[in-house]
C-alpha cells in the first residue's frame, strides 16, 4: 500500500522567482530560504498520524499555493524549491533528486489566506 502525507504551511507568502533573484542581497535570500525550511519542519511536526518517514519510494508532490492578495500570480514563478528542500531537511524525503521525486505540480489560488498545501503521494 502506498503512503500519503498532507502538510499545510500556514501564514506563509511564497516568494516568486522574480522576488528572489531581482537584485535581492544574498543575506535576504538566505533568510527567505531559512524561513521556508523552518515552516516546513514545523508543519511536518504538527501532522497527526504520519506514515513512516522518510518516503523510500518515488513520490509525486502537489503544491497548492494560496495567496491572500488579489493580484495576478504566475504558477511557473512559484518558488517551491525552498519548500522541497524543507521536506528533505525535515526527514520526509531522503533527497530532492529525480530518483526520489517523480513529479511536482503547482497550483495557485488567489483570494484566500496565505498558505501552502503540500500533498505527497508515494508511487
Amino acid at each position: 500500500m502506498s503512503k500519503n502525507l498532507n502538510i499545510q504551511v500556514t501564514d506563509y507568502i511564497l516568494p516568486s522567482w522574480n522576488q528572489i533573484y531581482k537584485g535581492v542581497h544574498w543575506v535576504k535570500r538566505k533568510q527567505l530560504v531559512d524561513e521556508a525550511h523552518e515552516l516546513v519542519k514545523w508543519a511536518v511536526y504538527q501532522v497527526q498520524n504520519k506514515p513512516d518517514l522518510p518516503f523510500l519510494k518515488p513520490v509525486d508532490i502537489f503544491y497548492h499555493v494560496h495567496y491572500e492578495a488579489k493580484r495576478r500570480r504566475d504558477p511557473d514563478n512559484a518558488t517551491v524549491k525552498f519548500l522541497c528542500d524543507g521536506l528533505v531537511l525535515s526527514g520526509v524525503l531522503t533527497d530532492d533528486s529525480s530518483k526520489e521525486i517523480n513529479s511536482i505540480t503547482v497550483k495557485v489560488s488567489i483570494g484566500e489566506k496565505n498558505f501552502v498545501d503540500i500533498k505527497i503521494k508515494e508511487l
